[in-house]
């Protein structure tokens, strides 16, 4: 039931209830009216989703790496790891995508290599501020 229909109901019965009816349908309009209202600010607040493609050229674009070499097979190197771990990190965040998905987007077999990347960003964001500066920074 909207809100509008629920006050309309509360209206309707005013004059055919008695008193302590109406309070008890006060209150569920109340709770009613609170629990819509949260919704909305919670769908508001709530940071637009991404999708993968663009959270791979915006980690790819700030920290200078090719998107190609995001992709797992075969590069080691120690820039494209982490920007392919902090895209994970940020896609899981930011995307309505699984770790499946994550996964076979940067070249994974499975997720539980997508949560492992996520493993390593929370491990690095307790020993270094810089990287929920560039966290903070990638996600605006």
């Amino acid at each position: 039931m909207s809100l509008a229909e629920s006050f309309n109901a509360l209206q309707a019965r005013l004059s055919s209830s008695p008193t302590h009816d109406i309070v008890l349908d006060w209150a569920e309009f109340a709770a009613h009216k609170q629990a819509v209202s949260a919704s909305v600010i919670r769908e508001a607040s709530a940071p637009q989703a991404w999708t993968i493609d663009e959270v791979k050229s915006k980690v790819a674009e700030r920290l200078g790496v090719p998107i190609e070499s995001m992709h797992a097979k075969g590069n080691r190197f120690a820039l494209p790891v982490l920007a392919r771990r902090l895209a994970i990190y940020i896609g899981r965040q930011r995307t309505n995508a699984t770790a499946d998905e994550l996964a076979n987007a940067f070249g994974y077999r499975n997720h539980s290599s997508a949560f492992e990347a996520m493993g390593k960003i929370e491990t690095l964001r307790g020993r270094d501020t810089r990287i929920d500066e560039l966290l903070e920074e990638l996600n605006r």
